[in-house]
């Protein structure tokens, strides 16, 4: 679970599974250049609209997330953030897939 406040110069939110925090999960901030390259992000295009991401996304900052699960960053200006989450979940899941598509997401449970 995901919650996440927004102001002009700050993106922070805390990342939680089953209500208990996520310490030391990486979150990656990326900025979008404008709402076209927004509307790639959910889509399945293939390599053309992949490539089309790639020209208009950009990796600007990487944290952790505290012993509470929150996480911060300053941004330079108004604008189209992306924020990816990565964590070691400890355990291997109970269901018998090890990986899944989660939206445009590849999801792995490597043991």
């Amino acid at each position: 679970m995901l919650h996440a406040q927004n102001s002009p110069k700050v993106i922070r939110g805390t990342l939680q599974e089953n209500g208990k925090p996520i310490q030391g999960a990486a979150v990656f901030l990326q900025s979008l250049d404008d709402e076209k390259c927004v509307k790639l992000l959910p889509r399945e295009n293939g390599w053309r609209a992949a490539k089309k991401l790639e020209h208009c996304v950009h990796d600007l900052n990487t944290a952790s997330t505290d012993a509470d699960g929150h996480y911060q960053f300053a941004v330079p200006k108004a604008g189209w953030y992306a924020v990816h989450f990565l964590w070691d979940i400890g355990k291997k899941p109970t269901y018998p897939e090890t990986a899944f598509v989660q939206a445009r997401w590849a999801v792995m449970y490597a043991g």
